[in-house]
């Protein structure tokens, strides 16, 4: 399954994508700062606050996760 979380970065996001690459998914991570990406895991730097994110909602996701603190 090809799934994006979005805010992988923070605590809930990442427990979250170490759980779901476990179970063998294809993982896109969302996060507004810089990652090395890892077996399973490919990392997009966006700021989902200054910037919109619909471009980032493409057909190819079967599952986004919103693990965001817009606070």
């Amino acid at each position: 399954m090809n799934i994006l979380v979005a805010g992988a970065s923070g605590l809930i996001g990442s427990v979250l994508v170490e759980r779901l690459v476990d179970e063998k998914n294809t993982i896109i991570c969302q996060s507004d700062s810089f990652h090395v990406e890892g077996v399973g895991v490919k990392w997009i730097q966006h700021d989902l606050i200054r910037d919109t994110w619909e471009h980032l909602l493409l057909p190819e996701f079967d599952v986004v996760w919103g693990v965001c603190n817009w606070a």
